[in-house]
């Protein structure tokens, strides 16, 4: 009777394990895993990190951008700004000669930045080396 085999009659319960672990209708349920212990503070880990990364990227793109403009505005001469925009001593040659220097400064700083992180790729992958193999039994 109370062997865990079969219902027990004379409470009126019925096993758990009586019939493989299906109910009444016949469909067999399972209770969720759970996700594992720290999970939270892994993601939380990973969106800190994602978000501080971004920010270095952006504040490194935007300081190079600065340092390349001051590289390039240094070397103009009247007689080379002549050369680039027809009107330079008015406002808006000025200001077309600025956006000029703004786009070139900007694009050599992404391509500054390419490089630092494709050397920071370069320094890091290795590590993955010593990357454990999942403990998942599904695999």
């Amino acid at each position: 009777m109370g062997d865990g085999s079969s219902s027990d009659h004379a409470s009126g319960r019925r096993s758990r394990y009586s019939n493989g672990g299906a109910h009444q209708d016949g469909v067999q349920h399972t209770r969720p895993k759970a996700p594992p212990r720290g999970h939270h503070t892994f993601n939380l880990a990973r969106l800190y990190g994602s978000t501080i990364g971004i920010a270095a990227v952006q504040i490194s793109i935007y300081n190079n951008t600065q340092a390349m403009h001051l590289a390039l505005a240094k070397h103009l001469t009247p007689d080379r700004v002549a050369a680039y925009v027809f009107n330079a001593a008015s406002t808006h040659g000025l200001a077309m000669l600025n956006e000029m220097l703004t786009e070139q400064a900007g694009v050599v700083a992404v391509i500054d930045e390419f490089k630092i992180l494709m050397i920071a790729m370069l320094i890091v992958s290795p590590l993955v080396l010593f990357l454990s193999k999942s403990r998942s039994g599904s695999s």
